[in-house]
C-alpha cells in the first residue's frame, strides 16, 4: 500500500482554524517552551490565566500541550490522574461548569448517569454551586479523591463572562468567585486555567479578586519564533 493510500486513515494533520484537541497532541509542535513555562507556573500556583491576542493559540497550547503533559505525569509528585472539566462560560456559566464537572467524573461515585438524567443532574449540581463561593471545595472534600488525583478546570474563552455580566451580574460574580475560591483552597488539588483575549484584560476589574489573581499568575502567549514556526509546519506533515 502506498503512502498516499494510507493518508485517509490517518487524517489531515492540520486542524485548520479550529483549536487543537487533546487527542491531537501527536501533531502539535512548536510550543514545547511555552508548555514547559506554563507547567512551571502550575507548580506554584493553582490559578493561571493564559492571555493573548485572538488566534494566537491559547486554547491549543492548553488542550494539545499542557493537559496531555499533566496526564503523562510531568508535574512529578502530583501524579498522573487528572480530572479535566473543560468548559466555556457561554450564556449559562455555572450550569456549563456543572456539566463539565459531571463529564470529568471528578464527582462520580457509582459510574456514569444515564443520558436522560444528565441534564437534571447538571441542574441540581449548578443549584448547589450557586449556594456558596466554596460550594465546589466542599463537594471535593466530601468526595475525598484518592491520593495523586487532581482536578483541572479549563475556562476557555473566559472573555465570554464579560458579555454575560451585562445581563446577569450576580451570576457572573458568583461564577468568578467560585473559580477563585476553588483555586485558593489548599486542601483540595484543584487547578483553574482560563484562556482570555488580551484586549479584555481591563474588564477583569469588574470582579473583585480577579485582577489580583491574574497579576499573581499570568502567562502571555508569545509569538512563535522562526524555528518554532518551522516545527509547527513541517513536523505534522512528517507524522501524517
Amino acid at each position: 500500500m502506498s503512502a498516499t493510500e494510507t493518508l485517509p486513515d490517518r487524517g489531515c494533520p492540520y486542524p485548520g482554524l479550529r483549536p487543537f484537541r487533546m487527542d491531537e497532541e501527536d501533531v502539535f509542535f512548536g510550543r514545547n517552551k511555552q508548555i514547559d513555562e506554563i507547567l512551571l507556573r502550575l507548580k506554584t500556583h493553582q490559578f493561571l490565566g493564559i492571555v493573548g491576542s485572538s488566534g494566537c493559540g491559547k486554547s491549543s497550547v492548553i488542550r494539545a500541550g499542557v493537559l496531555p503533559a499533566l496526564r503523562s505525569g510531568l508535574m512529578g509528585k502530583l501524579g498522573s490522574t487528572w480530572y479535566i472539566a473543560d468548559m466555556k462560560p457561554g450564556d449559562t456559566p455555572i450550569l456549563n461548569l456543572a456539566t463539565a464537572l459531571l463529564q470529568s467524573g471528578v464527582l462520580a461515585t457509582d459510574g456514569q448517569l444515564p443520558e436522560q438524567d444528565q441534564g437534571l443532574a447538571a441542574a441540581l449540581l449548578a443549584a448547589r454551586l450557586r449556594q456558596s463561593d466554596v460550594a465546589l471545595v466542599r463537594l471535593l472534600l466530601e468526595r475525598q479523591l484518592p491520593e495523586f488525583s487532581n482536578l483541572v478546570i479549563l475556562a476557555d474563552q473566559f472573555e465570554e463572562i464579560f458579555r454575560f455580566q451585562q445581563r446577569d451580574p450576580e451570576e457572573a460574580l458568583a461564577f468568578v468567585n467560585l473559580l477563585l475560591a476553588t483555586a485558593q483552597e489548599l486542601r483540595v488539588r484543584a487547578f483553574v486555567l482560563l484562556t482570555m483575549r488580551s484586549d479584555f484584560l481591563g474588564q477583569c476589574a469588574l470582579f473583585p479578586g480577579l485582577p489580583e489573581a491574574l497579576n499573581d499568575s499570568q502567562f502571555l502567549c508569545p509569538r512563535l519564533t522562526r524555528t518554532q514556526l518551522r516545527e509547527a509546519i513541517q513536523l505534522p506533515a512528517l507524522v501524517g
